[in-house]
């Protein structure tokens, strides 16, 4: 499903996949994660349950980085008010200990489980391509946009993004060098600029390639020992006899 088809056929699809998944499960809950890519601060994922689809903003609902800001906090209003709904996340320190991949698991399971506190979880629709996640042996779908085409991930999407945008807003105040009020930690120019002036923080992910090679260069960073303080210092993989450089 490309993101520029027109709406009419994304509606379509999406009528077409909710069906097949209550049809098939009964119930299950849309999830997405935000922030997996960015520089500095933890990974927040959410878990939606609709029941119902009686309520108007329903069919507003999409990826989360195509509303504008107010529009999003309107409907985060809305989804917490109609849906059942489950928040989970994981910090920087996990991410550069553990790695993006487990991290990113973790915030989703975390999430899920958050959900099942309120509510019975039969099965669960992630955004995305597959990757590997313990849910307890729930069954688990993985669908490539489903932000911009399940309702359920939609809103999950909108949860994840109004919170960890509100949770970067609050953690500028103790770091206002970085901009992250409005660029949320991402990659910008003027973040990486901020990196290089005024150092890393405890809140950097060092283990990111970008991060590491500054800390690297600004000094910031240990002789090479256990655990390894950023990328540069990390260890290499050992290539397999037969394998291209």
């Amino acid at each position: 499903m490309e993101r520029g088809r027109p709406l009419t056929e994304k509606r379509g699809v999406s009528l077409w996949l909710t069906a097949h998944l209550e049809k098939q499960y009964g119930s299950y809950a849309g999830v997405d994660e935000v922030g997996l890519g960015c520089f500095a601060g933890p990974i927040f994922a959410a878990a939606v349950i609709i029941d119902n689809y009686e309520w108007p903003e329903v069919d507003q609902l999409g990826d989360s980085k195509a509303i504008g800001p107010r529009k999003r906090i309107q409907l985060n209003k809305r989804i917490k008010e109609e849906c059942k709904w489950g928040l989970g996340h994981a910090e920087a320190s996990e991410i550069d200990e553990h790695g993006i991949r487990l991290a990113h698991a973790w915030a989703i399971e975390r999430a899920v489980q958050a959900l099942k506190y309120k509510i019975d979880v039969p099965a669960v629709a992630i955004d995305g391509d597959a990757f590997e996640i313990d849910l307890g042996g729930m069954p688990v779908r993985f669908i490539r946009y489903g932000d911009s085409i399940i309702p359920a991930i939609s809103a999950a999407s909108i949860i994840a993004k109004v919170y960890r945008d509100t949770y970067m807003t609050k953690l500028a105040e103790t770091y206002p060098e970085y901009g992250w009020d409005h660029n949320a930690a991402y990659g910008t120019p003027e973040h990486k600029a901020a990196m290089k002036k005024y150092g890393l923080t405890p809140e950097h992910r060092r283990s990111f390639k970008p991060v590491g090679r500054i800390a690297h260069e600004l000094g910031d960073c240990c002789d090479g020992t256990e655990p390894a303080c950023c990328f540069m210092h990390a260890p290499r993989p050992k290539r397999k006899e037969g394998n291209r450089p």
